[in-house]
């Protein structure tokens, strides 16, 4: 039986689709059946990242209203032929998906995918709440600012309080150099200060803006250092202990700074 990820954010603007999107791409680059949820109902976006945006007939909210089936409903990946999107519903709203019918659905899901990752709205709405219900695991993914960390604890005292899950905490857009110089606060201290498990630092790097306007993931952006941190996140995802390696430059030097051994951050467990 296949894991629910969900994958969600206390605010809009944090690069979580992006984040969902790359590490799809990585679990399908393993060979595994990867299905990828854009469950951010109205506001669809994910075909666009994968470049399927042609290829999306039909939604989940069709496959409820029997006008397909769940089969019909999922897009396959042109290039990775182990990944498919299921897109929500462009004019459907939260309120549409019963929770039943979602857990119907999901449990069908997980009997023919190796993983599911689902891409929730942003905050804590009718949206989020619909997934959370039937999600194994819950990844949120933040910024390194303070107004952004604000809503990510919110968001992890909201899913223990209603389903004593524990939340894994991804970092992206995280700023080498300022961190090197106490400008910005180390990624390990900030998973600490949330008492949340630290999944996963992925650096800023103008080619994934780059990659996107092509219709390509971050897994595919040619960074290396986010390509790394996103596999890193992949493995850990698995179950794998997998050392945090913080790469502070790109180019000849990053590559010899990671042949001497990074500097390593080790993973906060409660």
């Amino acid at each position: 039986m296949g894991k629910v990820w969900m994958i969600a954010s206390g605010k809009g603007g944090v690069g979580k689709s992006s984040v969902a999107a790359g590490l799809a791409v990585m679990f399908a680059q393993r060979g595994m059946r990867t299905l990828l949820v854009d469950a951010d109902i109205g506001l669809r976006n994910l075909d666009l990242m994968l470049g399927l945006q042609d290829q999306v007939l039909f939604e989940l909210a069709d496959c409820l209203e029997k006008r397909c089936t769940l089969e019909e409903a999922m897009v396959p990946h042109r290039r990775f032929p182990s990944l498919y999107l299921l897109a929500g519903g462009q004019t459907a709203k939260p309120s549409d998906f019963g929770h039943a019918q979602m857990k119907k659905v999901f449990s069908t899901l997980r009997k023919y995918f190796d993983i599911v990752l689902v891409d929730c709205p942003a905050g804590l709405g009718r949206g989020f709440r619909n997934i959370m219900e039937i999600a194994d695991e819950c990844i949120l993914v933040a910024t390194p600012d303070d107004v952004c960390l604000r809503d990510t604890e919110k968001t992890a005292r909201v899913l223990f309080e209603k389903k004593e899950m524990h939340t894994h905490l991804v970092l992206n857009r995280i700023l080498a150099s300022a961190v090197k110089k106490g400008n910005a606060p180390d990624p390990q201290g900030i998973a600490a200060s949330l008492d949340m498990t630290l999944l996963g630092v992925i650096p800023n790097d103008e080619r994934v803006y780059a990659a996107m306007l092509q219709g390509e993931t971050m897994a595919e952006s040619g960074s290396h250092q986010v390509i790394s941190a996103l596999d890193a996140a992949a493995s850990r995802m698995q179950g794998l202990t997998v050392p945090f390696v913080y790469e502070e430059q790109g180019g000849f030097l990053g590559w010899l700074r990671r042949r001497k051994g990074g500097k390593q951050y080790v993973n906060h467990r409660r």
